[in-house]
């Protein structure tokens, strides 16, 4: 399955990996989400100190 002979496992591994990695439906429905509150200027993040807060960082 190697492309050429100096081709790591890790990265035919990763070839594999990748070819079957698609996004769900729902995945690319939020997507749209946030793209759109983004441009509409709705969304609602998450603070970077709440994040480090629930990280314990």
């Amino acid at each position: 399955m190697k492309i050429h002979e100096k081709e790591s496992y890790e990265e035919l591994i990763w070839d594999l990996l990748e070819d079957r990695m698609e996004l769900s439906e729902e995945t690319k429905k939020d997507i749209v989400e946030y793209e759109k509150s983004i441009k509409d200027k709705t969304f609602k993040g998450i603070s970077f100190e709440k994040i480090k807060k629930e990280s314990n960082l």
